[in-house]
């Protein structure tokens, strides 16, 4: 539910929240805890603070951006990371097609307002651990 709310918001205002991003993490980290993975889950986290915050250094993304995936990554081990890691930039491109076409082709009395990446971040994260859980 929460990430839904943080998807709908980066659509709308184009920002992700430190609070709602914070919760997630708590989150995350406790069911990362609970469900007994906690070395695997400060490795992916490691592994995308690395990639996240070198996504922000070279404005490929956002700063909310590279939280949100931080926040995401105690879900997965580092393998599942990087298949998310795929998917998420597959889904980025396709929106940013999309966004393409819409503010430069269909809709040019408008500025261009960027892209929500954090919706790419989330579906791809979402499909990834969709297709772990279901090969299990």
């Amino acid at each position: 539910m929460g990430a839904c709310w943080i998807a709908l918001w980066d659509v709308r205002h184009r920002r992700i929240p430190n609070g709602q991003v914070g919760l997630l993490l708590l989150l995350t980290w406790l069911a990362a805890l609970m469900g007994g993975n906690w070395p695997e889950a400060l490795q992916s986290f490691t592994l995308a603070t690395v990639i996240g915050l070198g996504l922000y250094l070279v404005r490929f993304w956002a700063g909310g951006d590279a939280k949100l995936y931080m926040a995401l990554a105690p879900l997965m081990t580092p393998d599942e990371l990087l298949r998310a890691s795929f998917w998420i930039l597959l889904i980025g491109g396709v929106l940013a097609a999309g966004y393409l076409i819409k503010y430069r082709i269909f809709d040019r009395s408008k500025e261009d307002p960027g892209l929500p990446y954090g919706l790419a971040i989330l579906l791809g994260v979402g499909f990834q651990l969709l297709i772990s859980t279901s090969n299990t």
